[in-house]
């Protein structure tokens, strides 16, 4: 599983002076952690940062790690080699996966947003920054649907 420690990342920005991974990166640990769960794909610190730069220049995701959009997430696993018919934004937080269907859940609290791995019926099974007290803090707002 896409590791939790994200201390080779602690200086990694796409720009000089920019926003780094580690803070901001959480929608695209879940890409990377959707696609070593359907993939025999491992992901080495080195690879990830490749990846991501590669991402950027083909323009799924912004200098501060925001993916771009259903293109952007699309464009996202198609640079890490997991095929993906689209990704669709689901704002019913009730909404189950289909069995083709694998999700990112949206979660929020004022002034801040956080994206986890889910299990397909809303509940996460992975969030980069581990297990945490604060995430009781949070609520469900939305979910991104990938469509394999």
């Amino acid at each position: 599983m896409f590791r939790q420690d994200i201390s080779p990342f602690k200086n990694f920005s796409l720009v000089r002076g920019g926003k780094t991974f580690d803070t901001e990166g959480c929608a695209i640990c879940t890409v990377f952690s959707i696609t070593e769960q359907e993939s025999p794909i491992f992901f080495s610190a080195t690879n990830i940062k490749k990846r991501i730069k590669e991402m950027y220049a083909k323009g799924y995701i912004d200098n501060e790690f925001t993916i771009l959009g259903p293109k952007g997430w699309k464009g996202c696993f198609t640079v890490l080699g997991l095929k993906v018919k689209g990704v669709r934004y689901e704002s019913n937080v009730n909404y189950h996966c289909r069995s083709n269907e694998r999700e990112s859940l949206k979660l929020v609290k004022p002034g801040y947003a956080h994206f986890v791995h889910g299990n397909g019926k809303g509940v996460y099974v992975y969030d980069s920054l581990g297990r945490r007290p604060q995430q009781k803090d949070y609520t469900l707002s939305e979910k991104r649907i990938v469509m394999l």
